[in-house]
């Protein structure tokens, strides 16, 4: 199956809203990628990241601590932010409640400065309340 957005979220503080994105996206007719309603069995990271490629867009969910984790190479919602980046998605940041961005992370700039960017393009499409 062919996705047009792929959410990225951090299951301990993330997971509600986006469930919530993925359902009032998948309302107004999106194929949305949500990995616990998703994946099917198989390697997780190549699953992924093939979802992420095909994906027109790239829905981050920063909810609070969302990002506190990224400083390990390896955490999935790094790697995620990272393939996302290198494939040039659009990437469309979700600010929840509690989230401050960390001044640590070496993309930070790169998802802070689209988080004003893309953000307002993408405002008048998304109907979420």
């Amino acid at each position: 199956m062919k996705y047009q957005v792929f959410v990225s979220y951090r299951r301990a503080t993330g997971e509600n809203l986006a469930q919530l994105l993925a359902y009032r996206l998948k309302e107004d007719g999106y194929s949305v990628f949500l990995d616990v309603e998703s994946l099917r069995s198989g390697k997780f990271n190549t699953q992924l990241f093939s979802v992420i490629e095909e994906c027109q867009d790239f829905l981050l969910v920063l909810s609070e601590k969302a990002l506190d984790r990224c400083s390990d190479p390896k955490d999935w919602v790094r790697l995620e932010i990272e393939h996302a980046l290198k494939s040039r998605k659009n990437i469309v940041p979700v600010l929840g409640r509690g989230f401050v961005f960390p001044s640590n992370l070496p993309f930070v700039d790169d998802i802070e400065s689209v988080s004003y960017t893309h953000l307002r393009a993408h405002e008048t499409e998304l109907h979420l309340v």
